[in-house]
């Protein structure tokens, strides 16, 4: 047995801290010799025997039928024997999750699929089963079954560790492929760029699902060819177009002359551009598909897109239409579809609002407008949207007003809100559950900035504070738009007030900020930082022009930025100093008393123990103390760095030396 699929295989087998049956480790042991020492179909075996206890239930697998299909399993060729074990964890999946595997074969090999809209998927198709609050739920336990049985690989997880991409083995998905059957049919590249004549295809009768993914490689003539005799059933009910090439629009004509959709087609899947070839779509043949449940078009080369009798279609569950810029108004009849769960209007830069009665769309579950600037209100109908549950509006606005009551939609999160600080605006704010990124421009405006109540969002990510022109900088108005202690980045620009916020320095109020940016801050004079900021890794000060000093203070023992990596001063013409001072704190965190600031040498401190790796330091001409040298083993990338303060990081270095 290889050590490391054998590890693989009992990590995935048995639970930790539990001793297993010497009986099922001997069977299992037989078992990763059917492994061929291939890590993957050691993970998937072991996830399939986690559940099993029976020691008959191990010997069923050991000694299962499908080892001896095809001859000898001493003899198989590795991949015949891995995809034995592929086959064989199928083959134990629940039902509910063979069907759920199979649909992936939509997609093409080393594609990345996005976790959130392959479960949207499954929802649409029906795929998912239990009461309409949970469906989002039950489908993520899907995915992490699926991911944990090694049907997926290559997981992709955000900053928060939330896992939000796979890809497939192409092992696996070509057993996708054979599982999902005739319904499915998919055209592989060729791979000989030499290749002169192109396959005649016919799509067999039976095929529910198309994919097309490349004729790029065969001669133009001959490729031209193809695409004028490709024949498709009229019973087709799924396309996947083939990639963009270098044949262009008169592949494109006759590609999309000879296809023929039948009304009962269910999923019409096109795929983002480096896939898509098309440049006119038959629109007017999709729409008259009474049966899609899915309809997911990239539309960047279409001329014009009429989609006026869309009201038509409706069993039609997830709607994705994106970069499509002639979209300007969506037509009414979209609010008759009372089905639609998922609604994706991505980056259609000229669309401008929503329909009067989106209301009406009770299924609607995820909203996405995501890189449509010229939207600017939401419709006051969507307060009846009771199962709406995202609502993402990255790009869009600013929002002068939100619709009254919005935050009575309890399921609602709303991603990446963007507004103009109003009175109105902010007591709307209050209710919502927000996460993402809060962009508030006009902050000058905010009267009491605790009526936002910032400070229990937990979901938000980000906080950009933009003053602009005459109103109220009143410190007292900053420091009410205190965020939840779990925010990660923050930004703030133009504030006209004396002093900083306490809570946006005290490291015990923010305890997660990674990101740190202050910007044209024309009246602060001194900045102080109140404990080491643990998580802060980039930090900015650019256009504080009346700043002259800035102090961290800190208890022994406490590192000073112990995970900064990036370092801006940027255009600080007064700034003299940078100074660690050492704080005497009471029980209640409060500094009571600050000692003579010392060399930074003889504190107990470790200055930067992950020194910046990205210094930019120009236009502060009066720097003339700064708390840390040249580190002692670390490359730094300086920038446009002073030669001032070049020259003080060098004598820090000759000091410590």
């Amino acid at each position: 047995m290889k050590k490391n699929v054998g590890s693989c295989f009992k990590q995935r087998a048995f639970e930790q801290g539990h001793e297993p049956d010497p009986k099922l480790v001997e069977i299992g042991k037989e078992i990763v010799k059917k492994c061929k020492g291939v890590p993957l179909a050691a993970k998937s075996l072991g996830s399939l025997m986690r559940f099993k206890t029976q020691e008959s239930e191990w010997l069923y697998v050991k000694n299962n039928e499908i080892w001896r299909i095809e001859g000898d399993d001493d003899n198989d060729d590795d991949g015949d024997g891995i995809v034995r074990v592929l086959r064989l964890s199928y083959d134990h999946l629940p039902s509910k999750l063979k069907q759920c595997f199979a649909y992936c074969a939509i997609f093409p090999k080393d594609h990345e699929i996005e976790k959130e809209t392959l479960i949207q998927l499954w929802m649409a198709q029906g795929f998912i089963g239990g009461s309409s609050s949970s469906l989002e739920e039950i489908g993520e336990e899907y995915f992490n079954d699926l991911l944990w049985r090694s049907m997926f690989q290559e997981a992709k997880e955000d900053e928060e560790g939330n896992i939000v991409s796979c890809k497939m083995h192409d092992l696996v998905h070509d057993l996708a492929q054979s599982v999902a059957g005739a319904e499915y049919f998919r055209m592989i590249e060729a791979r000989d760029e030499e290749v002169a004549q192109p396959p005649t295809i016919t799509i067999p009768e039976g095929v529910r699902h198309v994919a097309l993914l490349d004729p790029g490689r065969y001669k133009r003539t001959n490729g031209i060819e193809f695409w004028s005799q490709l024949k498709l059933s009229n019973k087709v009910p799924t396309l996947l177009s083939p990639r963009k090439s270098y044949y262009g629009m008169r592949l494109a004509i006759l590609f999309w002359s000879q296809l023929k959709l039948s009304n009962k087609v269910r999923t019409l899947l096109l795929l983002p551009p480096n896939y898509y070839f098309g440049m006119r779509l038959p629109i007017e043949r999709i729409m008259s598909c009474a049966c899609l449940r899915v309809l997911h078009l990239h539309l960047s080369f279409i001329e014009r897109l009429k989609i006026s009798s869309i009201g038509e279609l409706k069993h039609l569950r997830y709607l994705h239409l994106s970069l499509a810029p002639l979209i300007e108004t969506l037509p009414a009849s979209i609010t008759k579809l009372q089905n639609l769960q998922t609604m994706k209007l991505i980056n259609c830069s000229s669309l401008e609002n929503l329909p009067k009665d989106t209301g009406n769309m009770k299924s609607l579950r995820h909203v996405d407008l995501s890189g449509n600037e010229e939207i600017k209100a939401l419709p006051a109908s969507i307060t009846k949207l009771e199962n709406l549950h995202t609502l993402n509006l990255d790009s869009c606005g600013p929002f002068e007003n939100l619709p009254d009551n919005l935050g009575r939609l309890r399921k609602l999160r709303i991603i990446n809100l963007t507004i103009t600080a109003g009175e109105h605006v902010m007591r709307e704010l209050h209710g919502l559950n927000l996460s993402g990124d809060l962009t508030i421009e006009g902050v000058e405006q905010v009267r009491d900035g605790k009526e936002a109540n910032l400070k229990e969002k937990p979901h938000l990510r980000s906080l950009t504070l933009e003053y602009g022109g005459e109103g109220n900088n009143d410190d007292d108005a900053l420091e009410g738009l205190r965020p939840h202690p779990s925010l990660k980045e923050l930004k703030l620009k133009g504030y006209g007030g004396m002093k900083f916020a306490s809570w946006m320095i005290k490291s015990s109020l923010l305890p997660n900020l990674v990101r740190i940016q202050l910007r044209d801050c024309p009246r602060c004079e001194s900045l102080e930082f109140s404990g080491p900021l643990p998580s802060l890794e980039y930090l900015s000060l650019s256009e504080l022009i009346s700043l002259k000093s800035i102090t961290s203070k800190l208890r022994k023992g406490e590192g000073f930025f112990p995970s900064l990596k990036e370092l801006y001063l940027f255009h600080l013409p007064k700034l003299e100093s940078w100074s660690v001072v050492m704080a005497i704190l009471d029980g209640d965190q409060e500094v009571v008393v600050v000692e003579e600031e010392e060399p930074h040498n003889s504190l107990s401190v470790v200055l930067f123990p992950h020194l910046p790796n990205r210094w930019i330091i120009e236009g502060c001409p009066k720097l003339e103390s700064i708390p840390w040298g040249w580190p002692a083993r670390e490359r730094v990338d300086l920038c446009l760095i002073d030669a001032k303060a070049l020259e003080l990081v060098l004598k820090k270095k000759d000091e410590e030396g």
